[in-house]
């Protein structure tokens, strides 16, 4: 018997049971050599000669039998005795054994070849992986970086945020962020202002309260000097029996009037430039920044570090619970005295007023640029995209035009004050600090760091054009009258541009 697939004499003959329907179809059918069948079966499942599919459970191993005659007796036999495969003819003399072995030896030569070739390219493409991934971890490790260092910044100098993108804001929105107060902050306000409000209509003038004819006789009673440098701050405590007189780092409070101070307090070495009363105890602001909050009149204090210059000013809320501070490079904030803690801050580092003067534009430190109603009070829109802080802007006599500048950005950003969007993008070189529209609303000045630039618009194409860039810095620019001239700032120097 012969495989079918091989064409060679069968160790373990095996044959299919979709060959037939009767044993003598299996007869007629395709017999295979056991090992080959299965190694077909176990890569194609199919039948090889056929097509039809086919599994291992399919295959039927056929037992042959053989006749002999022994004793004069027919003796019958299941399994025939096994054969001896034969060489093939090719491998019966010396040259062709030598060529089989070439070829052999050929093929391995080749596979080897192949399997290094693979291993090279497997070994590339590891080290870009590996490369790429050195990258990526660089990277996500310099923007870790890079966030702590922003997240650290936010904590001293970055104002809280306003309403969403280009949107206008509730119209319970409050001026300056108020909604992000706190909520026992603000009740405690809204709770101060109804019983304030309720009591000042009921509120009558004492009758013991000083008159005018009494006022008019006022003169000259007593006449002192605490101390020998100028009086920085003085302050009233509310019964008007105590008084706080500071002057560089030095505290006097007197009770009743008396030239002896009762209490003399020392605040380091700061400068103090202003104080009020807390009940019966003063607080106190510093040159550096610092806000003082005494606990005692004998000096104990706690202190509030959110600002990093001096301090000009401080109020107190009539709930008691909250003060304000404003520093001279223009930031505000509001602290919480009962927890000591900074609930909000912002600093508006440009302003101007719309044409009709019904608005109010404010530019932040953020890059945000704020629009408040100036008879409300109200934020009603906020304009974002600008990068750094915001130098410059100016609102157009058209009215509804509205130019910003920034910091960290080369361009002129120019809103749509009707349906708040950005309309006009306008490059320019270097930083810029001013910019000025005439009368017209057609020409609008850029002053930078490195030249003055004048565009135009215009209106039939929708367009801007540069029309003039003169290379001297302008830190500040005006319109002459009917834009016949641009007066310029420099530094020291005063230069006038005209025909």
């Amino acid at each position: 018997m012969f495989c079918a697939l091989s064409g060679e004499s069968i160790d373990i003959a095996v044959a299919s049971k979709k060959s037939g329907k009767t044993n003598e179809d299996l007869c007629t059918g395709n017999i295979f050599e056991k090992r080959l069948i299965e190694a077909y079966i176990e890569e194609n499942k199919a039948d090889p000669v056929t097509g039809e599919s086919l599994t291992l459970e399919d295959l039927l191993e056929l037992k042959s039998s053989f006749f002999r005659r022994e004793n004069n007796k027919n003796l019958f036999f299941k399994t025939a005795p096994k054969t001896i495969r034969g060489r093939p003819p090719q491998a019966t003399s010396i040259p062709s054994l030598l060529a089989i072995f070439q070829n052999e030896w050929d093929s391995l030569a080749l596979e080897t070849y192949n399997l290094k070739q693979q291993l090279n390219q497997a070994r590339q493409e590891l080290s870009t992986a590996l490369y790429q991934h050195d990258a990526a971890c660089r990277v996500i490790a310099r923007l870790l970086k890079e966030r702590d260092e922003a997240r650290e910044a936010l904590k001293t100098i970055k104002i809280a945020s306003g309403p969403s993108n280009n949107a206008p804001v509730d119209s319970e929105q409050m001026d300056m962020d108020v909604q992000t107060l706190p909520e026992h902050i603000t009740q405690k306000i809204d709770e101060t202002q109804k019983v304030l409000s309720s009591n000042r209509r009921k509120r009558k003038v004492p009758t013991d309260w000083t008159t005018t004819e009494q006022v008019q006789q006022f003169k000259s009673s007593k006449v002192f000097e605490p101390f020998q440098s100028k009086i920085t701050s003085i302050a009233v405590a509310q019964q008007g029996t105590m008084i706080l007189v500071a002057s560089k780092n030095i505290v006097k409070i007197y009770r009743d009037m008396d030239e002896n101070p009762a209490y003399s307090l020392e605040c380091g070495k700061d400068e103090i430039t202003c104080g009020l009363w807390m009940n019966e105890l003063p607080i106190i602001a510093s040159s550096t920044g610092f806000i003082y909050i005494y606990t005692s009149l004998d000096g104990n204090t706690k202190k509030i570090s959110t600002h990093q210059s001096k301090v000009t000013a401080i109020a107190l809320h009539p709930s008691g619970g909250l003060l304000a501070s404003v520093t001279v490079d223009g930031e505000w904030a509001f602290h919480d005295l009962y927890t000591e803690q900074t609930v909000l801050k912002n600093q508006f580092t440009t302003a101007q007023f719309h044409p009709d003067g019904h608005l109010f534009g404010s530019g932040t430190t953020t890059g945000q640029v704020k629009i408040y109603n100036v008879k409300t009070g109200k934020n009603v829109a906020n304009f974002d995209s600008h990068k750094g802080i915001i130098t410059s802007l100016f609102f157009s006599e058209n009215g509804y035009w509205l130019s910003v500048a920034s910091s960290q950005d080369p361009h002129v950003h120019i809103w749509d004050l009707r349906n708040n969007t950005q309309t006009h993008f306008l490059d320019v070189a270097g930083s810029i600090v001013s910019l000025c529209w005439d009368y017209t609303g057609q020409f609008l000045a850029v002053g930078t760091t490195q030249a003055t630039v004048i565009w135009y618009y215009t209106k039939s194409s929708k367009s801007w054009s540069k029309i003039q860039e003169i290379m001297h810095p302008a830190s500040h620019l005006l319109w002459g009258s009917y834009a016949a001239s641009l007066v310029t700032v420099n530094n020291t120097q005063l230069t006038i541009y005209s025909t």
